[in-house]
């Protein structure tokens, strides 16, 4: 038995060592042993291995369609492996349901995640703000950046306080002059 789990945003899937009602020990193609929690155990599958099972995902991850699966994907929350069912057919596998995981995890615009390999849909006015272009191809930004100059001009002395103009008593040399 193998399990595939995400931790700080990476997937990671493994051989299942042992298990518990609360924890499985996972080890992965690394050699590595890893602790997890079962709540956090998105897909449980026995074939292929996991590092094929991750290979093969993301490959057929980049060829799913956004637009179409934000099109068809269900107004209330849902689970990615329902989202594979409608994509790829009743019969999707542990990597059509892996890929769309990954697929959905890497789309925040079109898809907000909501924990625990849970999804729901983007409304539509934030996914056409986020395609929409940034410059205007009729008018596009052409001003220098405002900002900090790289390399500003070499320090010069003001024409008032160089000693042609200056007085010999200092620049400010003004008498004080208080109100009474």
């Amino acid at each position: 038995m193998h399990a595939l789990y995400e931790d700080g945003g990476k997937f990671h899937a493994g051989r299942v060592m042992s298990e518990t009602d609360t924890s499985l020990q996972v080890e992965l193609a690394s050699g590595k042993r890893a602790k997890v929690k079962a709540a956090n155990v998105l897909l449980r599958f026995a074939e292929p291995q996991p590092d094929a099972l991750l290979r093969e995902a993301e490959a057929a991850a980049a060829e799913i369609d956004l637009d179409l699966a934000w099109e068809f994907a269900p107004e209330a929350d849902f689970a990615f492996a329902e989202l594979a069912r409608d994509y790829f057919g009743a019969n999707a596998g542990a990597v059509q349901e892996a890929a769309a995981l990954l697929r959905l995890f890497s789309a925040p615009h079109y898809f907000r995640r909501l924990g625990k390999g849970r999804f729901k849909k983007a409304p539509a006015e934030i996914v056409k703000a986020a395609l929409r272009p940034r410059w205007s191809p009729m008018w596009p930004n052409r001003a220098p950046p405002s900002g900090r100059i790289r390399k500003p001009a070499a320090n010069t002395l003001n024409a008032a306080i160089s000693d042609v103009v200056a007085s010999a008593d200092g620049k400010k040399c003004r008498p004080i002059v208080a109100a009474k």
